[in-house]
């Protein structure tokens, strides 16, 4: 199933997994708040790390620090899964293109 993660806003982040969704209003320091959870959402979703078949990140939005800090999670999670990140698979691209 697809992941996907919008941390385009500056106060808050959203993951999808399947039919489950998980909104997370932001703070300060934030960040370290995302990869928990995405375990969160895969647990509550009854699936783990390998039932992820693609990863979709938002890579424009108000937020660059979010927007860094997702792209990257995406990255390194499509790495060490070995699936596509935006329709692309990693031995394909180089970087992922942020707009700001």
């Amino acid at each position: 199933m697809k992941l996907t993660i919008d941390t385009s806003k500056r106060d808050e982040f959203i993951l999808s997994f399947g039919n489950a969704v998980l909104k997370q209003k932001s703070l300060q320091g934030s960040s370290s708040a995302l990869l928990p959870a995405i375990k969160d959402l895969l647990a509550k979703s009854k699936a783990n790390l390998r039932d992820i078949s693609e990863v979709v990140v938002f890579t424009s939005g108000e937020s660059y620090t979010g927007l860094r800090v997702g792209v990257s999670i995406a990255q390194a999670l499509a790495f060490l899964l070995d699936v596509p990140i935006n329709g692309e698979k990693m031995s394909k691209i180089k970087y992922i293109t942020i707009k700001y």
